[in-house]
């Protein structure tokens, strides 16, 4: 029944698709000439650290072709990317928000975001089309599988990066972008994405070999040698322990960074009541997060 509102506002949104289809044209067409009015916006969008992240679009849609087996959703994942790129970049000028040295890594993160919340929605897309499903009636189920978890993840970013922002108003730059981009990237999922993929059809994609197996030859290996579970347990707790300690030696927004995994962590509590589940997703981003800027420290980029 908490899905039933997924396939009302699917319906309605066929039923009303040139309507939509019109509105979205209008607001992205009134995005791209208002950046060509904004002052320095060529530099914002294309200057500097940006190319990294317009590259990175690109080169993640090239392995997008690999990985779903699909040209068609490697070109709908790269313009659904650039069209929110554009969209948030004009809100950020055209609300003013200051751009500092934490602009990029914001970027980052609203790229990252991006894209792991349209390669969910997709995947699941592809995996219910494979069964047989139409690409119509696949919208709906792929959104009530993974609505929870995008809208989820949504919250505990934003929530996450508003904590950091209150211990250091350094990062308050960084919060404002990454509250607006996930924001969009939530909102295109119920509209944009659908309302796309109403009016172009995929691949029909079966799926390989691979696919019915994915990573199991890690649970073979894990319950042929017992030992190796054992040794990666103490090999992980000790390189988080590791890049936790080097994090507190050099960096002052420890506490900031705690609190917003602390957060997180309460959320993910209260939406799954799981609170080994819950430990054991936190404990996952804090060591991704503690080894990418271990990276970014090596590079003097922190």
């Amino acid at each position: 029944m908490r899905s039933q509102w997924i396939t009302s506002w699917i319906l309605w949104l066929g039923q009303h698709l040139k309507l939509y289809g019109f509105l979205i044209a209008i607001v992205l067409l009134a995005t791209l000439l208002g950046l060509v009015w904004l002052p320095d916006s060529f530099a914002f969008l294309f200057a500097g650290e940006a190319k990294l992240v317009l590259l990175s679009m690109l080169l993640m849609a090239v392995v997008a072709i690999k990985l779903l087996d699909s040209v068609k959703t490697a070109i709908l994942l790269l313009v659904v990317m650039l069209l929110l790129y554009f969209v948030s970049s004009a809100l950020y000028l055209w609300l003013n928000i200051a751009h500092n040295e934490y602009s990029v890594l914001s970027r980052v993160v609203v790229v990252t975001i991006m894209m792991s919340h349209l390669i969910h929605f997709i995947a699941s897309l592809l995996r219910e089309m494979a069964r047989g499903i139409h690409q119509y009636d696949a919208i709906i189920e792929a959104l009530v599988i993974t609505h929870q978890p995008i809208l989820v993840s949504s919250l505990t970013t934003i929530f996450g990066f508003v904590v950091v922002s209150i211990f250091n108003h350094q990062f308050s730059v960084m919060a404002y972008q990454v509250i607006i981009g996930v924001s969009l990237s939530y909102l295109s999922l119920l509209v944009l994405v659908p309302v796309i993929l109403m009016n172009w059809l995929l691949e029909f994609r079966v799926g390989h070999y691979a696919d019915r197996h994915g990573l199991d030859w890690v649970l073979k290996l894990a319950t042929k040698y017992p030992p190796l579970v054992v040794f990666s347990k103490i090999l992980f707790a000790a390189l988080l322990l590791f890049l936790l300690f080097k994090l507190v030696l050099v960096v002052d927004s420890i506490t900031a960074l705690l609190s917003m995994l602390l957060v997180s962590f309460v959320l993910l509590l209260a939406v799954w009541r799981k609170f080994s589940i819950s430990l054991l997703a936190i404990l996952i981003a804090l060591s991704s997060v503690l080894f990418a800027i271990s990276i970014l420290l090596s590079f003097n980029y922190v």
